[in-house]
């Protein structure tokens, strides 16, 4: 079973993927489907101590961290070098769920 979060950064994060029309419908599914990652003092602190090139992601890193979190579901895997975390493209993801694993 795969269990989901999301952090809501700076950015929408469906508007990148389904354009800003389409995406104004769309965070009442995100709040049906997953839990929320909190974004909090100890998150932003986490974050700056990560060493990341770009503070957005190292704030979802530490967001995900904080949550229990196992990995992160990125289209910017290279944003994402530095991460603890085991970093995931949305298709790598999709496989590894599909055939019943989440290693």
């Amino acid at each position: 079973m795969v269990r989901g979060a999301v952090a809501w950064v700076t950015r929408d994060p469906v508007r990148g993927a389904v354009g800003r029309r389409r995406a104004r419908r769309h965070p009442h599914t995100l709040l049906g489907l997953f839990e929320m990652a909190a974004v909090d003092r100890a998150v932003l602190t986490g974050a700056l101590a990560l060493g990341f090139g770009n503070f957005e992601e190292a704030v979802l890193h530490d967001a995900a961290a904080h949550a229990g979190a196992t990995g992160i579901v990125t289209r910017d895997l290279a944003g994402f070098r530095n991460a603890r975390l085991r970093v995931y493209a949305p298709g790598e993801l999709v496989r590894l769920v599909e055939a019943g694993t989440s290693s």
